[in-house]
């Protein structure tokens, strides 16, 4: 196997395998979330250009980026839900994060919101570990 097709993103409770480039590729509606607590001046750059790396990485240049800077898990998270609302209303069909943290220091919390957002039709993609993107990386065969 090469190319496109052995271009396997694994994650703990699925697996998606992307099949036909040209398809999946206009159909990845990719949105990227982020939430830090207390407020970061850097905006999470190390985070937020992992996940656009890895973004164009599975073809997608330019996702979507809803970041709540300063709120914590237990108040108001306006970006959160502008995302779910956009989620509901199929704009998104991916969302990559760099782990369920961002969403709630509460595993419990943050598995509800990885759940709802799955029941909406949604992918919830965790940006792997940099030693297995080390150990496993391979570039699809699409990319330049």
């Amino acid at each position: 196997m090469s190319g496109i097709s052995d271009w396997v993103t694994l994650r703990k409770d699925s697996v998606i395998v992307m099949n036909h480039p040209e398809e999946n590729r206009e159909s990845m509606r990719m949105a990227i979330y982020l939430r830090c607590h207390p407020y970061d001046q850097w905006e999470m750059s190390t985070h937020r250009n992992a996940l656009l790396r890895y973004a164009r990485e599975m073809g997608v240049s330019e996702p979507a980026v809803f970041f709540d800077n300063g709120s914590s898990s237990r108040e108001a998270r306006p970006f959160l839900e502008w995302l779910i609302q956009s989620v509901d209303h199929g704009d998104f069909n991916i969302v990559l994060i760099p782990g369920p943290f961002v969403f709630s220091i509460d595993d419990l919390a943050a598995r509800a919101v990885i759940t709802y957002l799955q029941d909406a039709g949604c992918h919830v993609l965790e940006l792997p570990s940099r030693s297995a993107r080390a150990v496993h990386h391979r570039r699809p065969s699409w990319s330049a």
